[in-house]
């Protein structure tokens, strides 16, 4: 019976210590960045997701983001967030190619140059004016396969498809850009 007090005593100093920080609701998540702090487009890009995590909690996890090489070297991200010592890491999974190929699906598949040329013919090759871009897949894309796109604007969007060989294989496409009338 005093090993149950003990333990439940050891238990009890414990949710005391603890208490404060869960009792307010807060956490504070460290992420780390494979580059510059403000660089164009993925720079601002994981401030803005930090910020958003943020306000979309109303300010009880806040996530504190560390640029390329102000907590931990660029290319050891993936090995501190496994290993525990930071908890969000915003870089390209590409990266990691050598730990596993199909890495390779989380970052140079997706929009991959469609991304860029919209970014070209409407946004000016500045990362900084776009603001979003989305779309479904409806029909799997492979590196290196040709796509035709087909893109029409208005309201400041720019709707798209793309097809491989005839065959619709992304669809519902949306980019969103500040337009050069309003900067």
């Amino acid at each position: 019976m005093s090993t149950r007090r003990s333990f439940l005593a050891g238990a009890a100093a414990t949710t005391v210590f603890a208490a404060p920080a869960i009792a307010q609701g807060l956490s504070e998540w460290r992420m780390v960045t494979t580059w510059p702090r403000d660089f164009p487009g993925v720079g601002v890009g994981a401030q803005r997701l930090a910020d958003r995590i943020g306000e979309l909690t109303d300010g009880k996890l806040k996530v504190r983001l560390f640029a390329a090489g102000e907590l931990v070297p660029g290319q050891e991200n993936m090995a501190k967030v496994m290993a525990g010592e930071v908890e969000l890491s915003h870089d390209m999974a590409s990266y990691y190619l050598a730990k596993s190929p199909a890495f390779a699906f989380f970052s140079s598949i997706p929009f991959g140059l469609i991304a860029r040329e919209l970014g070209r013919r409407f946004a000016a090759n500045d990362p900084a004016r776009i603001e979003a871009i989305s779309a479904r897949f409806s029909a799997a894309v492979f590196p290196g396969q040709a796509l035709q796109l087909h893109a029409w604007t208005g309201h400041g969007r720019v709707a798209f498809k793309a097809f491989q060989d005839g065959r619709l294989v992304i669809d519902g496409g949306s980019f969103a850009f500040v337009d050069t009338a309003t900067l």
